[in-house]
């Protein structure tokens, strides 16, 4: 009788322990549950932000395209002026070379002379105007593309260093 006694507290115990193990068991799943949710939540966050950093580097490259593009048609003005230019001087001195003879033609030939300069002051000024714009307007839509690339990087690193914290 004390030893049916005995083994039956021994099954007791075994039971209690084997009871004891699979509520810990089913706790660590619980809890390997939330983490491995969680993992995943921050890895599909990761891929979104990865994914806009993707689009914001495309963005970035195709304004630098565009920025180099204008850069290439606003050389091309310039040169297109300055040969415009050459051609308005040239033909200034043509024509006060021509006309230097008589007093009125020189007169005239230096009104037009003036004018033809005054011209390409204004010519010239539009262009710089132009350049200056253009310039700041690229300058900071480059600048402003870094500083969010900048930001979603630090994002990206907090939202890595927190997964691996609250994995560990």
């Amino acid at each position: 009788r004390q030893r049916i006694a005995e083994t039956y507290a021994l099954e007791q115990a075994l039971q209690a322990e084997r009871q004891e193990r699979e509520r810990k068991r089913r706790e660590l799943e619980a809890r390997f549950s939330a983490v491995f949710k969680d993992v995943e939540a921050r890895r599909e966050a990761l891929s979104r932000m990865e994914a806009s950093i993707g689009e914001m580097e495309a963005t970035r490259q195709r304004k630098e395209r565009e920025f180099k593009r204008l850069q290439r048609n606003l050389m091309e003005l310039l040169e297109e002026q300055k040969t415009e230019l050459d051609a308005l001087r040239a033909k200034g001195i043509e024509l006060e070379q021509a006309t230097a003879q008589s007093a009125a033609a020189a007169a005239a030939t230096a009104r037009a002379v003036r004018e033809h300069e005054e011209r390409s002051a204004q010519l010239f000024q539009g262009t710089e105007e132009l350049l200056k714009f253009q310039f700041m307007s690229m300058s900071l839509s480059y600048f402003s593309s870094l500083n969010m690339l900048k930001n979603l990087r630090g994002m990206n690193t907090d939202v890595s260093q927190s997964a691996l914290q609250s994995t560990a």
